[in-house]
C-alpha cells in the first residue's frame, strides 16, 4: 500500500473523522504503514484507546448474571464511555444477532451504538451476521448518536435495511483490513455503508451488495457506499455490486471529495444510472491514482460513465479502464438515448496521465468509447485501444465550453485501433472555441466506417494545432471525408513537424478541411503521404492553404491535392504530382516520382514517412530552419534542412575489398563506401589481422596497405562505426586479394566494396561529412588506381583520424598488426593520418 504522505495534496481538506480513520490504519495494518500524511497536516499516530472491552460470549444476550460480556452489551457499554473505546471480539468466531424490529435501542436486531464518541471493533477475523432464521430486514451496525466507527479485521454478512445502509448506517465509518459482502438496501441509499460523514475504506473488500428502489428515484444510489461527506479508500476492491441508479459501487454527494488509491473496481453495475463503479455529484473532486476499473456497466437514459461519472474537477493517473461499458437505454422502437462515455462520463475539469483506456464500450447512440468529456482536459502520457461508440468519438470524445474557450490538450497519447459507428472521429473528437492541441501523440488505425462519417483518426471544431504526432493507417467509410483528420466548417488547422500518412477516406485522404470565413490551414515542415482518396487523396481544403518545406506525394486513387483557392507557398515545398499548384522559392514538382519511403518508420512512440528524393535533402534555407530547431521525433536541425516532418540521417556501413598486386601499395579512406550522414560517428578496429605478406597502418579514413612478394589474400581486420543520437553501431571487413603482378597494367591497384542492404535509420545533431544520401539505395563502388607503385585515395574533411596511443606491431610472420586504434572524430588533414611504416 502506498503511504498516504507520497500522494500529492489535491487542494482540499480532510475532516477530523477521516484523519482518524487514516490513522487507525497505520495502527492496525502494520506493514502497509498507512499514517496521515502532511499533506493534510503533522503526521500523527492513533492514540491508544482509553477503554478496551473484550467480548468472551457469540451469544447475542443481554444478561448482568452471566458474568459473560456479548457483542450487544459491548456496543451498549461503549456509548457511555468517553473518549476512544475499543471492542475486541473473539478471533475467527461468528457472531450472530437476534431478530429484531427496525429501533435505536440496541435491544434487538441490529447492533446500535448511541455515543457521540469513536468506537474501534477489532475482530481478528471474527464474522457478524444477522440471525439464522426468518427476521424483519435490518442492517448489522447503525451509529444513530453521530459517533465514529472503525471497523478493522471484521467480516460483515447478509444485512438487510428497508432504508439506507444495508449493513452500516453511520456519521463517520472507517472499514480497514475487512469485508462486507452481500448485503442490501431494499428501498435506500449504500447497499453495504451509508454515512453522513466521512468514510474511509483501507485493504478492504465490498462484494455482491446492492441497492435496489421502491420506485423513488432517491433510492438505490450506491451499490457498496453511499457517502454524503468526504471519502478515501485505499488497496481495497470493490467487486459485483449494483446499483439501482447512479454508483454501481461508490456514490458520494454534492460538493464532496474522494481519493481512490491502489484499489480494484471490478464488474459492478446499475441498471438504470450513470457510472457503474463510480458516481461524483455536482461540484465533487476527484482523484484516482493507481486504480483499475474492469468490466463494469452503466445503463442510463442520459450520460453515462461505464465506469466512472464525475461532474466536477476529475484527476486520474496511473490507471487502466478495461472492458467497461456505458449502455444506451431503449425508450421506443428506434429511439435510444445515453450510453456515452465507456469508461468515463465527466463535466468540468479532467485530467489524465499515464493511464490505459482498453476495450471500452459507449452505447448505440453513446459518443466516446473511452471518455466523455465536457469541460476543460488535459491527457497525457496515456494510451487508448480498441474502444468503440455508437456515436462520435471512437476512443475519446472531448468538448470544450465555447463561452468560456476551455482548451482540449493531448501530449504524448497514443489513441489506436478505436472505432466510431457514428458521425465520426474514429479515435478522438474534439470541439472548442480555445486551442484543440495534439502534442507528440500518435493516432492510428482508428476506423469510422458509417457512410459519410468524417475523421478517420480526428474528427475537430475549433482552432486546431497538430504538433510533432503522426496520423496513420485510419480509415471513413465510402463517401466519408478526411481518413486521418477533418475539420468541420469554420476550424482553422495548423500541422507542424506532423506526419499523415496511409489514410483512407472518399475525399481528403489524408486531411480534409471544410470552408469557413477566415479559415486558414498552414501546414509547415509536415508530411502527407501514401494517403489514398477518390478526390484529394492527400489533403482536400476549401479555404486558404498555407503551406512551407513540407511533402506532398506518394498518394493513391486521386491527385495528391484538391484545392477551392490556390495555395500560399513559403517555399521549399516537395509536391509529388504538382496538383498542389506550388509555385514558391525551392518548390519543386515530381510529376508523380517517389517522394518519401514506402511504408512507415515508427520511433519511439511516432510512426514517419522519411524523404528519399534527393532535392529533399537539405533543400530548406537554414534561416528556416532554426525557427524549428528539431523535427518530428526530436532529431535536431542543424545549418540548412530537410523538407518534411523528419530530417534523413543515413547510416549504412560496407565491406571493403581490395585488389593489389604483390609489392605494391595504397591508401584508402574506408569510410568513403560508407553512408553516415551529417551526423557525429566514432570508427575503431576491432579486429585487425593481415594475412602473410600484408602490411597494414594509419586510420580507417587513411588506411595505408603493402604488399610483399608472396602476399596471400584474406581478411585484414573488422572495423566498428557507432553513430549517437540514439547510439547505433555496425561493423564492416576489409579483405585484400592479391593479383598476379603482370595482369596489372602501369602497377594499377583496383579497390571495389559492396553495401549493405539494411539501412540503419539514425538521429543526429551535428553535420559531420557531405551532403545526406538516401536511405535504401546502394552507394557506388569505390575504385582506386596508382601510378608507380603509389595509391593515394580521394578523401574529405573533415576526416576521421588516428587516435592517442595506437601501436603498430610486428607479426611473427613478418606483416604488421595494427592494435588499439580507437578513432574520434577530429578535423585534420589527410596527409596527417597517414603513419609511416
Amino acid at each position: 500500500m502506498r503511504p498516504v504522505s507520497s500522494v500529492p495534496h489535491l487542494g482540499h481538506r480532510i475532516r477530523p473523522f477521516l484523519m482518524l480513520a487514516v490513522a487507525v490504519g497505520a495502527l492496525f495494518v502494520g506493514a502497509t504503514s498507512v499514517r496521515a500524511s502532511s499533506s493534510f497536516g503533522a503526521p500523527m499516530d492513533l492514540p491508544e484507546p482509553d477503554v478496551v472491552l473484550t467480548v468472551t460470549t457469540v451469544d447475542d444476550i443481554v444478561s448482568n448474571a452471566d458474568r459473560q460480556l456479548s457483542l450487544r452489551e459491548a456496543f451498549t457499554a461503549a456509548a457511555s464511555h468517553r473518549g476512544t473505546v475499543a471492542i475486541d471480539l473473539i478471533p475467527g468466531d461468528v457472531h450472530r444477532l437476534l431478530c429484531g424490529e427496525d429501533e435505536d435501542e440496541n435491544v434487538s436486531g441490529d447492533l446500535d451504538f448511541a455515543g457521540r464518541n469513536t468506537l474501534i471493533v477489532r475482530g481478528g477475523g471474527a464474522t457478524i451476521s444477522p440471525a439464522a432464521g426468518p427476521c424483519p430486514t435490518d442492517r448489522l451496525i447503525d451509529v444513530p448518536g453521530g459517533g465514529n466507527l472503525v471497523l478493522y479485521d471484521v467480516v460483515l454478512v447478509g444485512g438487510q435495511a428497508s432504508s439506507d445502509g444495508g449493513a452500516v448506517r453511520g456519521s463517520g465509518v472507517s472499514l480497514i483490513n475487512s469485508e462486507i459482502r452481500r448485503s442490501a438496501t431494499l428501498g435506500g441509499r449504500g447497499g453495504a455503508i451509508f454515512a453522513t460523514g466521512d468514510i474511509a475504506i483501507v485493504a478492504s473488500v465490498l462484494r455482491e451488495n446492492s441497492a435496489l428502489t421502491n420506485g423513488a428515484a432517491t433510492e438505490g444510489t450506491g451499490g457498496a457506499i453511499h457517502a454524503l461527506g468526504d471519502i478515501w479508500i485505499s488497496d481495497s476492491a470493490f467487486v459485483e455490486n449494483l446499483a439501482a441508479y447512479d454508483g454501481g459501487a461508490i456514490h458520494i454527494g454534492n460538493g464532496a471529495e474522494a481519493t481512490v488509491l491502489d484499489s480494484k473496481l471490478m464488474q459492478n453495475r446499475t441498471d438504470f444510472g450513470r457510472g457503474g463503479a463510480f458516481f461524483g455529484g455536482s461540484d465533487v473532486t476527484v482523484r484516482l491514482s493507481g486504480a483499475v476499473f474492469e468490466a463494469n456497466v452503466a445503463a442510463a437514459s442520459s450520460a453515462g460513465g461505464g465506469a466512472v461519472f464525475v461532474d466536477g474537477t476529475l484527476e486520474v493517473e496511473d490507471t487502466s479502464f478495461v472492458a467497461n461499458q456505458a449502455r444506451s437505454i431503449e425508450l421506443a422502437a428506434f429511439l435510444a438515448r445515453g450510453g456515452g462515455g465507456g469508461a468515463i462520463y465527466s463535466e468540468g475539469r479532467l485530467t489524465v496521465d499515464n493511464s490505459l483506456f482498453a476495450a471500452n464500450t459507449a452505447g448505440q447512440v453513446g459518443a466516446g468509447g473511452a471518455i466523455n468529456h465536457k469541460g476543460q482536459s488535459t491527457v497525457t502520457r496515456s494510451v487508448v485501444t480498441s474502444n468503440s461508440a455508437g456515436g462520435a468519438g471512437g476512443g475519446l470524445y472531448l468538448v470544450g465550453n465555447r463561452e468560456l474557450g476551455e482548451a482540449i490538450t493531448l501530449v504524448s497519447v497514443r489513441i489506436d485501433s478505436n472505432t466510431s459507428n457514428g458521425t465520426g472521429g474514429g479515435g478522438l473528437f474534439a470541439s472548442s472555441a480555445g486551442e484543440i492541441r495534439v502534442e507528440a501523440s500518435r493516432i492510428t488505425a482508428n476506423s469510422a466506417p458509417h457512410t459519410g462519417a468524417r475523421g478517420g483518426g480526428m474528427l475537430t471544431r475549433g482552432e486546431t494545432n497538430l504538433v510533432a504526432s503522426s496520423f496513420d493507417n485510419n480509415a471513413v467509410g465510402p463517401n466519408g471525408a478526411g481518413g486521418g483528420v477533418h475539420a468541420d466548417q469554420g476550424s482553422s488547422v495548423a500541422l507542424l513537424n506532423t506526419t499523415i500518412a496511409d489514410n483512407v477516406a472518399g475525399s481528403g485522404g489524408g486531411l480534409d478541411v471544410d470552408r469557413g470565413p477566415g479559415v486558414i490551414v498552414r501546414i509547415e515542415h509536415s508530411t502527407l503521404a501514401g494517403n489514398s482518396a477518390q478526390s484529394g487523396a492527400n489533403l482536400s481544403v476549401r479555404s486558404l492553404l498555407v503551406i512551407g518545406a513540407s511533402i506532398i506525394g506518394d498518394q493513391t486513387g486521386s491527385a495528391g491535392c484538391r484545392l477551392a483557392i490556390p495555395a500560399l507557398s513559403l517555399g521549399a515545398n516537395i509536391d509529388g504530382d504538382g496538383s498542389c499548384g506550388l509555385t514558391g522559392t525551392d518548390d519543386v514538382a515530381l510529376g508523380g516520382g517517389v517522394a518519401v519511403t514506402h511504408g512507415l518508420d515508427v520511433e519511439g512512440d511516432q510512426s514517419v514517412r522519411r524523404p528519399i528524393v534527393e532535392s529533399a535533402f537539405d533543400r530548406v534555407p537554414d534561416t528556416v530552419c532554426v525557427l524549428r530547431p528539431v523535427d518530428q521525433v526530436g532529431t535536431a536541425r542543424i545549418g540548412r534542412c530537410d523538407v518534411g516532418s523528419v530530417e534523413t540521417h543515413t547510416f549504412e556501413v560496407a565491406d571493403d575489398f581490395l585488389s593489389l598486386s604483390e609489392a605494391e601499395s595504397v591508401t584508402v579512406n574506408l569510410l568513403d563506401n560508407d553512408r553516415l550522414g551529417d551526423q557525429p560517428y566514432t570508427v575503431r578496429f576491432i579486429e585487425v589481422g593481415p594475412p602473410r605478406g600484408v602490411l597494414v597502418s594509419g586510420t580507417g579514413a587513411s588506411l595505408t596497405v603493402r604488399t610483399l612478394l608472396g602476399a596471400r589474400s584474406g581478411l585484414v581486420g573488422r572495423y566498428e562505426i557507432c553513430v549517437e543520437a540514439p547510439r547505433r553501431c555496425e561493423t564492416a571487413t576489409v579483405s585484400v586479394r592479391i593479383e598476379p603482378r603482370a595482369s596489372v597494367t602501369g602497377g594499377a591497384a583496383t579497390v571495389t566494396s559492396t553495401v549493405s542492404t539494411a539501412p540503419v535509420a539514425v538521429e543526429t545533431t551535428t553535420t559531420t561529412s557531405t551532403t545526406p544520401v538516401t536511405t535504401g539505395t546502394t552507394a557506388p563502388a569505390r575504385t582506386t588506381t596508382s601510378t608507380a607503385g603509389s595509391v593515394t585515395a580521394t578523401t574529405v574533411a573533415p576526416v576521421v583520424g588516428l587516435g592517442a596511443g595506437s601501436i603498430v606491431l610486428a607479426a611473427a610472420d613478418g606483416s604488421i598488426v595494427v592494435l588499439g586504434t580507437d578513432f574520434a572524430r577530429q578535423i585534420w588533414a589527410p596527409s596527417s593520418q597517414v603513419v609511416a611504416i
